[in-house]
This record gives C-alpha cells, sequence and structure tokens, in this order.
C-alpha cells in the first residue's frame, strides 16, 4: 500500500482511518448473533435454505411496496406498480 511510505504522522492518520473506515462506515453496528446465524444456517438443508431466502425476497419486496404507499397515498394502484418496478429496476446490478 503505497501511502504507508508517507512520514510518520501521515501512517498513524491512514492507519486509524482504516481502523474508523472499517468500524464505523462498513461494519457500523455490532452483531452479537452472527454466528449463531451461521450455525443455523449450516443445520439447514439446501432446500430449507433456499425456501428462506425466497421468503426473505418475499419481505423485502412487501416492505419496500407498503412504503411506497405510505410515501404516496394518493396515487393510483396503476401508478404505484409503475413506481414499484421504476424503483425495483435501480436496485438491480447491471454489471453482467
Amino acid at each position: 500500500m503505497p501511502y504507508r511510505m508517507l512520514h510518520l504522522t501521515s501512517i498513524c492518520f491512514w492507519e486509524s482511518f482504516e481502523v474508523y473506515f472499517h468500524r464505523i462506515l462498513v461494519d457500523p453496528k455490532p452483531h452479537p448473533h452472527h454466528q449463531l446465524y451461521i450455525q443455523i444456517l449450516r443445520r439447514m438443508t439446501p432446500d430449507q435454505r433456499l425456501r428462506k431466502a425466497l421468503e426473505l425476497t418475499e419481505l423485502g419486496r412487501r416492505l419496500f411496496a407498503d412504503g411506497l404507499r405510505r410515501l404516496y397515498p394518493d396515487v393510483s394502484e396503476t401508478e404505484l406498480r409503475r413506481l414499484y418496478v421504476k424503483r425495483l429496476a435501480k436496485c438491480h446490478n447491471n454489471n453482467y
């Protein structure tokens, strides 16, 4: 990493920035039950994991649609659906 070749105060700055970036920006909150979650996932069969993924996907879609309904309570169902699809299209990865 080229920035480590700078003088001592810069090194201290960049190393503390790396710690800040990781703890605050990359992982802003603790996940005390993460290991338990991983253990539970590992005990599930592939079919169970797939079903859980599909359930979570559907939950996310419902929450997204409900949020739009709250933001735009006076919009028709047709317009709401158009807005839903338009916003959802922005969420997809277009790199493939």
